[in-house]
């Protein structure tokens, strides 16, 4: 009983060091952006939005497709938890604004 106390406490610590969140910023403004569709490009069942601090996360994944009207869709490659080591680890990513032309009437 000891051993199997010993072995799950183990392994949650490893499973600790892998922070499978993220944030997605605006590139301009430097500024969490809430909302932005995050879609696993393994899974496309498993999806998530960004929270008021641009925080999203996934148990597990690999790249991901970002997206948000006014933004730029873009691809994270290989981020996420799977395959190893490969984790979002609390890293910001940024997304790019749309250029927006105005017609002059």
């Amino acid at each position: 009983m000891k051993k199997r106390i010993t072995l799950v406490f183990f392994i949650s610590l490893l499973s600790i060091g892998c922070k499978n969140y993220a944030y997605i910023f605006d590139e301009n403004e430097a500024i969490p952006i809430e909302g932005v569709l995050v879609i696993d490009l393994n899974d496309n069942s498993n999806k998530t939005y960004t929270d008021k601090n641009g925080k999203f996360s996934f148990r597990e994944c690999g790249s991901v497709l970002i997206i948000k009207k006014g933004f730029q869709t873009d691809t994270l490659k290989d981020y996420g938890c799977k395959p190893d080591p490969y984790c979002f680890n609390g890293k910001i990513f940024y997304m790019r604004r749309e250029n927006v032309l105005h017609s002059n009437e």
